[in-house]
């Protein structure tokens, strides 16, 4: 997630309807960063739920050369482990 995202899909009504905006900004709050992107890590976090939640500084609602680093080496990681 980029530290300057604010493409925010909840807000739109083509992505949520008014119940699901309700429950978006009950559940989670009503900021998407770093509010939304906290609680879903705090959430996977206490459910011991393998995951990474990194936030790239200098980006918004885009990618940059570590993002793609960063994804690749997540796949390939994959892609090892499966075929050993």
């Amino acid at each position: 997630m980029g530290k300057y995202d604010k493409n925010d899909a909840v807000l739109f009504d083509d992505g949520y309807d008014r119940n699901e905006r309700k429950t978006v900004f009950k559940t989670l709050g009503n900021t998407m960063i770093p509010t939304w992107w906290n609680t879903c890590k705090s959430v996977y976090e206490k459910q011991q739920i393998s995951a990474t939640f990194k936030t790239y500084t200098g980006i918004g609602h885009e990618t940059n050369k570590e993002v793609f680093t960063d994804v690749c080496a997540f796949f390939k990681n994959i892609i090892e482990r499966y075929d050993e």
